[in-house]
């Protein structure tokens, strides 16, 4: 099987974070020879991001609690619609830098990664719609 750092250098997106087997909260960053290796996150950044997260969650969870019923698919509907956020804010900054002159060659392909997301999310929507997720706000 692939080690760990194997892993993150086939797997991972570049700024996306994730949990390492020691529990590390780690990002992947371009080394200067092009290779991908984990850099430690900020914690405080770590922390405040999970907070925000993990309550915006238990408020869709109190507005829309699972149900088995129709109110189900609102509830989902929500959540997609909660899920595209930093796809677009991320997809937002990428194009101001891009506005502002950046032009690494990585930008481009970052872009089309997260615009696919995007477009992923944009799908789950849509079935959701057509399950009347939208009707039940």
């Amino acid at each position: 099987g692939l080690s760990f750092q194997q892993g993150i250098q086939k797997n991972a997106l570049q700024g996306i974070p994730s949990i390492s087997p020691r529990g590390l909260r780690t990002t992947v960053a371009a080394a200067p020879e092009g290779t991908l290796v984990a850099k430690e996150m900020n914690e405080r950044i770590y922390s405040f991001n999970k907070i925000v997260i993990d309550t915006v969650y238990d408020i869709i969870c109190f507005l829309y609690p699972v149900t088995g019923g129709k109110r189900d698919f609102a509830r989902f509907y929500v959540l997609e619609t909660v899920a595209r956020v930093p796809y677009f804010a991320y997809l937002s900054v990428m194009h101001l830098r891009e506005t502002f002159g950046e032009r690494d060659p990585k930008l481009g392909e970052r872009m089309r990664t997260h615009y696919a997301e995007a477009d992923n999310e944009l799908h789950h929507l849509l079935i959701m719609e057509s399950l009347g997720g939208n009707s039940s706000f």
